[in-house]
């Protein structure tokens, strides 16, 4: 019997706008001028024949051996008023990561992800390996098992700001009840306990768009861009970014794809 899942999620890497295949495309459309690397490309490319297992090892290598992601420094983004706070400003930080299972995308749309970013009383001279794993487990406990924790993304903005303790979240959710549980489940990770003060939420009035019209852009058709669409989203993987060293300590993966972490979850 044919696995219909695999198949759905093969079009949408193979889709010719979105997904793995188009990036593929973008990174080659050079060809004309270097020949050479069409063979690369073809080397990368995904077809409509393809196992998951080889279409695994096609994306390894594009993203390992042809743009080398491995060995590129990450990039983190900080708020400049967060940067100022010479409280916080060099304290170690958590990033946790998720996205929408690929075979819930809706056909020719990207899966939704999601980060939430926050702060711990830990600097790069106080951070130790006994610490950061003692985090890693408890975020192995309560993010990565059971296939995952997943939450749904939506409209509504929850807020949850504590200096002090390094939190300033911003939950993108389906309800507000949706939105605390999950602020809950990230102040688990350190036993801190939910502050009713500390939270707020922001209900606007316009409806979420899920599916979206086309527009034509330089004569293809392209989908117009959702507005904050609804959709479950599941833990993917969690890094520590410690001030000083280029690349982040990955402290739990359930991808596969991250460099040495503390905990794989498969």
């Amino acid at each position: 019997m044919p696995d219909l899942s695999w198949a759905r999620q093969r079009k949408f890497l193979r889709a010719p706008t979105i997904g793995y295949n188009a990036e593929v495309y973008r990174h080659f459309r050079d060809i004309d001028n270097f020949p050479n690397r069409l063979a690369v490309r073809d080397l990368c490319l995904i077809t409509a024949k393809d196992s998951r297992l080889t279409a695994d090892s096609k994306m390894r290598f594009f993203y390992d051996r042809v743009l080398k992601l491995p060995f590129k420094p990450t990039v983190v983004g900080v708020l400049k008023e967060n940067f100022d706070d010479a409280q916080i400003k060099y304290k170690c930080q958590i990033q946790l990561y998720f996205k929408q299972d690929l075979d819930s995308v809706p056909d020719n749309y990207a899966p939704l992800d999601a980060q939430i970013t926050f702060r711990i009383d830990e600097t790069a001279e106080s951070i130790t390996e006994a610490k950061y794993k003692a985090l890693a487990n408890k975020i192995r406990l309560e993010f990565a098992l059971n296939n995952g924790y997943r939450w749904s993304k939506g409209k509504y903005i929850c807020w949850y700001k504590d200096a002090a303790k390094g939190y300033d979240l911003q939950i993108y959710a389906l309800n507000a009840t949706e939105g605390e549980q999950v602020i809950k489940k990230v102040l688990d990770i350190q036993g801190d306990v939910f502050e009713e003060d500390n939270f707020r939420i922001t209900e606007p009035k316009k409806a979420s768009d899920n599916i979206t019209s086309n527009q034509a852009i330089l004569g293809k058709s392209y989908k117009k861009r959702r507005w904050r669409p609804t959709g479950y989203v599941r833990f993917a993987y969690a890094d520590l970014i410690v001030r000083g060293i280029s690349d982040p300590i990955c402290l739990v993966d359930r991808t596969g794809s991250r460099y040495r972490p503390v905990h794989f979850v498969p």
